[in-house]
């Protein structure tokens, strides 16, 4: 493996290892959607849900689409080998679950873990 591949499988990585990234991609196995949609569904500002989707798409994870100036994402399902293993391994966990509900449950996770941490660093201080 050269420099390029081990710089380009961090980014992978680097893309997937943000909480709200990992629950955009399980929604949308529910099938694609707005920004818009995303936003409301998982209670997320716009602008977020917007920077990362289009980090998710740089990386190759999604396809975007986009009809009369509206945007629609969706999971791309042409993506290199190695996003799709990844792309299942995902998909098979959503599947078990329903996707938003998954999606929903992973952001809830994320706001109790920052809230026991900030507590934590508040007791040591």
């Amino acid at each position: 493996m050269n420099n390029l591949e081990v710089i380009k499988l961090e980014h992978v990585f680097k893309t997937l290892g943000n909480r709200k990234r990992l629950a955009l991609l399980i929604y949308l196995f529910s099938g694609e959607a707005t920004i818009n949609r995303l936003s409301i569904a998982l209670d997320l500002p716009y602008k977020t849900v917007e920077r990362n989707l289009i980090r998710l798409q740089e990386a190759g994870f999604l396809n975007k689409r986009t009809i009369s100036r509206q945007a629609y994402f969706s999971i791309n399902v042409g993506a290199k080998a190695e996003h799709l293993i990844i792309i299942n391994i995902i998909k098979e966990k959503a599947n078990k679950f329903d996707p938003q509900k998954m999606a929903m449950s992973l952001l809830k996770t994320a706001k109790t873990m920052e809230d026991i941490h900030i507590e934590a660093i508040h007791t040591i201080y």
